[in-house]
């Protein structure tokens, strides 16, 4: 297939006073992913309100930052563990007293400790504001994961990108005119990996949404090895974390790589424009 390219016209975005939207980070034994997560998050140019909800934590390390965060102003909620993705769920209530006290129509966001926006433009959450005005059937909006830069020494590297590539980069991009200007996107599930869920919505997961490309794009932390945190590996239940996890990458050890190709974007931010590629593997 032939590269495409695509021109990103400039729009006038209209700033609306609006109250800081709560973000929920889910959080349990992983000190520097939460630190690098919520670095990411600061630096975005949205007005937003940091939550962090723990699932057990019960590392040293992890208490600590815990601990330094209250001292800084984030809130902390301490919930029990978890062992299975459902029980992700149960953060439901906690959002929706939390969300309603600000207001029904509140939105908010709610992401994995492990989800590092320092890739995306600053303006993302503008964006997914502006995809879900835009798209009032979609229930929330959340960037792409990337794939491109996972290593191969994963040990599981073949599987990550059969079972993502499964799920989304097989699609050509779809593009779409916003405030914002020009943006790539794809209609798909999002877990708990950074989404903005429209307002007076109950949370759960997974929920049909939209998420977007580059300059869009975040980086899934646990697919770094040199990102991981050990501690996490052997006490996280491997029916939630399977990246680092020690039984599930032995599932998965020996998958060979199902595909030989995958669509990405790129953006060039000097002209605007978009470029979409067919990825070639090998």
């Amino acid at each position: 297939m032939n590269n495409c390219n695509f021109l990103a016209l400039s729009a006038e975005i209209t700033e609306v006073e609006q109250s800081p939207i709560p973000v929920f980070i889910i959080s349990y034994n992983r000190t520097q992913m939460l630190q690098r997560c919520i670095a990411s998050i600061e630096a975005l140019d949205t007005s937003l309100k940091l939550i962090i909800y723990d699932n057990g934590s019960d590392r040293v390390d992890t208490l600590n930052a815990l601990d330094h965060f209250e001292r800084r102003g984030i809130s902390v909620h301490r919930s029990s563990r978890i062992h299975s993705p459902e029980d992700l769920n149960l953060m439901a209530d906690f959002i929706q007293d939390h969300c309603s006290a600000m207001g029904p129509a509140t939105p908010y966001i709610v992401t994995d400790s492990d989800i590092d926006l320092s890739s995306c433009r600053k303006d993302i959450v503008k964006v997914l504001q502006h995809i879900l005005a835009h798209f009032p059937k979609a229930e929330c909006a959340g960037p792409m994961l990337r794939i491109s830069d996972v290593p191969r020494e994963h040990p599981v590297w073949a599987h990550i990108y059969n079972r993502h590539i499964d799920q989304f980069w097989y699609k050509l991009p779809s593009f779409v005119n916003l405030p914002s200007g020009l943006v790539a996107f794809q209609r798909a599930h999002i877990d708990t990996t950074f989404a903005l869920h429209r307002g007076g919505l109950r949370f759960y997961r997974p929920r049909l949404g939209i998420r977007v490309y580059k300059p869009y794009e975040a980086l899934h932390l646990d697919w770094y090895p040199r990102c991981w945190e050990i501690e996490y590996s052997h006490t996280a239940s491997a029916r939630i974390s399977h990246w680092s996890n020690p039984r599930y990458m032995q599932e998965h050890l020996t998958e060979e790589l199902a595909h030989n190709q995958y669509y990405d974007v790129t953006y060039d931010e000097k002209t605007n424009v978009f470029t979409v590629v067919d990825v070639g593997l090998e």
